[in-house]
């Protein structure tokens, strides 16, 4: 473990935990040490190189210019490649941390109860908000946590983001409320090659709620076997688009409901099953 006021504990949990972050940083400083500063970092000064996991229990992560919570290479040497250990998130609220609140990665990691918002613009260099992120790795699963990006957040790629090298992930029983106009609640850009053989994400049970206008609410690229289940995406801003397809084959939007003032569902040289989808508006 290691990063801004890092507190580890021979079992490799830390609980209830609130980092403060320093006061003499301005919103916009371009200290050297300063834009470096995250939260907590899961690294190899704490987990000593094994396959040792991680989990974060109810802890607040807040302000923070360079990640929350930066957990996307465990037991790793500062490197993204890790040495196998898995991370669980369970529970807490990260708040307005710029780069990402929640940065996750290796192999099967787990984020659930968690309350990410971002409300303001947080202290940064370069500027990227992003609620949730999805660094590396494969088979994560996101259960039963809320993200929220208010109208003043500041600009970032998306609530929930795939970086390229990010594999499957399985997004269940979870909300999103998106009011920042001309930023997408979930954004999954075509893979890398770095990336596993299934990309997919699959989401089921989730709420996309909002008045963000402009842009697409759900935007994927080059990631087959995507899959909307039983999910509800309510936008109402001007001109705000649905669910953006491109690229994507044998991808599955069933069960779903979408609101929204521009198109429900687009799909650029793409194969997609519809099933029981109801468009309120379109």
């Amino acid at each position: 473990m290691s990063g801004a006021g890092t507190r580890p504990t021979p079992a490799g949990s830390i609980s209830r935990w609130s980092p403060r972050t320093p006061r003499d940083w301005s919103r916009t400083s371009r200290s050297p040490a300063a834009v470096r500063r995250a939260g907590c970092q899961s690294a190899r000064s704490w987990t000593g190189g094994t396959r040792a996991n991680s989990h974060f229990r109810n802890c607040v992560f807040e302000g923070f210019p360079n990640n929350g919570l930066y957990a996307s290479a465990p037991g790793g040497d500062g490197s993204l490649r890790g040495f196998g250990g898995v991370v669980r998130v369970l529970g807490g609220r990260y708040r307005n941390n710029n780069i990402a609140n929640v940065r996750l990665g290796g192999r099967g990691a787990v984020a659930r109860g968690v309350t990410i918002v971002v409300d303001e613009v947080p202290p940064y260099n370069e500027l990227n908000a992003r609620g949730l992120l999805f660094r590396n790795g494969r088979d994560h699963r996101v259960e039963n946590c809320r993200v929220v990006l208010g109208e003043d957040a500041g600009e970032s790629l998306g609530a929930i983001v795939f970086n390229p090298d990010a594999g499957r992930v399985s997004v269940r029983n979870s909300d999103v409320e998106m009011d920042r106009d001309g930023i997408p609640a979930v954004y999954a850009p075509p893979p890398s090659a770095k990336a596993p053989d299934e990309t997919g994400p699959v989401f089921e049970n989730v709420s996309i709620r909002g008045t963000a206008g402009r842009d697409r609410t759900v935007d994927v690229a080059g990631r087959d076997r995507t899959e909307l289940r039983d999910c509800r995406v309510v936008q109402s801003g001007d001109d705000r688009g649905g669910v953006r397809f491109a690229r994507s084959d044998r991808c599955l939007v069933a069960g779903t409901t979408i609101d929204v003032t521009g198109d429900a569902i687009l799909d650029r040289r793409s194969s997609v099953n519809r099933r029981g989808v109801e468009v309120v508006s379109a």
